[in-house]
């Protein structure tokens, strides 16, 4: 039996799929191969080394095709996108930036150059 998030990451990886086909642009099908990766693979980062990139990534979406962990806190503004979420993470997030799941992120007018996948 396929678990709810397993449901949920087939149809992330099809949204991105179905996105790099149609634009042809390839960061679409770099995320949707990072997510069809082993849960073992499976990339989870903090917010405090999210925080230490922030000044250097000013104006991009930051990607993360895994789960952004509540460990730290933001001290600049910055843009969040990510497969997951803890709880955590969202609340100090929402204190200084934005946050977004990869099919929001899809469904965004975010331009590929605006963007730096992490991890």
């Amino acid at each position: 039996m396929i678990s709810e998030k397993g449901n949920y990451a087939r149809n992330t990886i099809a949204v991105l799929e179905k996105k790099g086909r149609q634009s042809k642009q390839k960061i679409w099908l770099d995320l949707a191969e990072r997510l069809k990766k082993r849960r073992r693979g499976e990339i989870k980062i903090n917010l405090w080394k999210l925080d230490t990139m922030a000044e250097k990534l000013k104006g991009k979406t930051v990607i993360v095709p895994g789960k952004v962990l509540g460990k730290g806190e933001l001290t600049s503004e910055i843009t969040i996108a990510a497969f997951g979420f803890s709880e955590r993470a969202k609340k100090e997030i929402e204190k200084k930036g934005k946050f977004m799941t990869l099919k929001e992120l899809v469904e965004s007018e975010t331009k590929p150059s605006e963007m730096v996948i992490i991890g």
